[in-house]
């Protein structure tokens, strides 16, 4: 009976520390499939922030050529010459943020660092703001475009000058989010580099 009760126990200890092994097999796999995930993740995240940066590199010249060209028109309204036939437009960049939802969708951001959280949130407020002034710009434009057949410029100065205060803060958004985007991808150029 001693012997029975000592294999009893031999068998129960090795089934124990079967399961016991097997779930820790079982969890190291799936932290490696999270970890491999969340690579993989994240590295579309930084794609598409440097597809971003490239669409607002040429937004950011646009506005830059437009803003110059309102304040001379400025100037020459406010120095009553005859100033050129207004034409500054503007034009949104959609930006992509598919990559992020992606990454919540799939929960990989909690295999993340705080630093990447960090450092992804800043450049995503920084996108919105963008965007939401951006939709805002062309509320404005709307509006200015029926004051635009008002003969007399010195009428259409406030209008002008309201559109050149939006201008200045997208144009002074898109700077904030390139300076970001440029110091993110710099952090981030391994992820582009490993595979």
């Amino acid at each position: 009976m001693k012997l029975n009760a000592k294999r009893a126990v031999l068998e129960f200890t090795s089934i124990v520390v079967a399961v016991i092994l097997a779930m820790s097999l079982s969890e190291l796999r799936q932290n490696y499939l999270n970890e491999q995930l969340a690579k993989k993740t994240f590295k579309n995240i930084v794609l598409e922030v440097e597809h971003n940066e490239e669409q607002l590199k040429r937004d950011s010249a646009k506005i830059a050529k437009d803003l110059a060209f309102i304040q001379k028109w400025v100037e020459d309204v406010s120095e009553d010459k005859k100033p050129e036939t207004f034409s500054a437009g503007f034009s949104l960049s959609f930006l992509n943020s598919s990559a992020m939802e992606v990454a919540e969708i799939n929960q990989s951001l909690a295999f993340l660092s705080m630093e990447q959280h960090m450092d992804l949130a800043d450049i995503y407020a920084a996108q919105d703001f963008y965007s939401e002034h951006g939709t805002k710009m062309f509320d404005i434009m709307g509006g200015f475009v029926g004051q635009m057949t008002e003969p007399n410029p010195k009428e259409v100065l406030p209008h002008v000058l309201t559109l050149r205060f939006h201008l200045r803060i997208i144009y002074n958004t898109i700077n904030a989010y390139l300076e970001q985007s440029s110091t993110f991808l710099e952090n981030y150029a391994t992820v582009l580099a490993s595979d």
